[in-house]
C-alpha cells in the first residue's frame, strides 16, 4: 500500500474535452477548516471494494490571518459564479476549435462540388476571414506575443488574475480579482454570441455544399 499525500485542495468539476490528450479540468481551491473522511478501497473489473473502515480527520487553520478580508462573506458566492464562467468559456472554446476544423474540412470538399462553385468559394473565404478575426480576440495577436511586446487581456488572462485569489493563501480573492472577473463575464458575453454564430453559419454553409455535390464532413 503506497502512502497517498493530499496537498489540502480540492478541484471543481467544469468540462472535459474527449478530444484532449491528458490534462485535468475545473478550477482548483483550498478546503475550508472542517471534518473530513478517507477510506481505501479496490476496484477489480469495475467492482469496488472496502479494504478498511472510513476514518475521519480534522483539517485545521494553523494560524489566524492578519488581516480580514473585507470580501470574505462572498467568497462562497463568488466561487460557484467563476466556475460557472470557466464551464461557459471552455464550452465556447471546444465550440470554435470544432468549428474551425469544420471549416478547414469544408474548404477541402469544395473541389468535389458540381454546382454553385462561386457561391461556395466567397462564402468559405468570409468564414475564414470571420475565424481568424474570432482568434485574435480569443487568443490574441501572434504578432504581439514576442518579449516586450503588449497586447489587449485576453478572456484567459482575466479569468487566471479572478481565479487566483484561491492559490497558496488563507486571505481570499480581493476586489481586485473579482473585477477581473466581471471584465472576463463582459467579454465572454461578447465573443461567445460570435462564436455561435460562426458555428451556426458553417453548418450552413457544409449543407449547402454537400447539396452541391460536396463528400459529407463527419461531425
Amino acid at each position: 500500500i503506497h502512502r497517498v499525500h493530499w496537498d489540502l485542495r480540492t478541484r471543481i468539476a467544469t468540462t472535459i474535452d474527449i478530444h484532449a490528450d491528458g490534462g485535468r479540468s475545473g478550477v482548483r481551491v483550498d478546503v475550508p477548516v472542517g471534518t473530513y473522511s478517507v477510506q481505501l478501497f479496490k476496484k477489480h473489473h469495475g467492482t469496488l471494494s472496502a479494504l478498511a473502515t472510513k476514518q475521519s480527520f480534522e483539517v485545521l487553520r494553523l494560524r489566524q490571518n492578519v488581516l480580514n478580508n473585507p470580501t470574505a462573506a462572498k467568497h462562497g458566492a463568488y466561487k460557484s459564479k467563476l466556475t460557472d464562467v470557466y464551464l461557459q468559456a471552455q464550452t465556447m472554446n471546444h465550440t470554435f476549435k470544432k468549428t474551425t476544423k469544420k471549416i478547414q474540412a469544408l474548404a477541402k470538399s469544395l473541389s468535389f462540388a458540381t454546382s454553385n462553385q462561386a457561391e461556395l468559394h466567397q462564402a468559405v473565404h468570409a468564414l475564414n476571414e470571420t475565424q481568424l478575426a474570432l482568434k485574435k480576440a480569443i487568443d490574441g495577436s501572434p504578432a504581439k506575443q514576442e518579449v516586450g511586446e503588449k497586447d489587449t487581456p485576453k478572456l484567459s488572462d482575466r479569468l487566471s488574475v479572478a481565479s487566483r485569489g484561491f492559490y497558496s493563501n488563507t486571505y481570499g480573492p480581493t476586489k481586485m480579482h473579482m473585477e477581473s472577473y466581471e471584465m472576463a463575464v463582459a467579454l465572454l458575453a461578447k465573443l461567445s454570441p460570435q462564436v455561435d454564430a460562426l458555428a451556426a453559419q458553417t453548418d450552413a454553409t457544409i449543407a449547402m455544399a454537400e447539396a452541391a455535390g460536396a463528400p459529407v464532413i463527419l461531425d
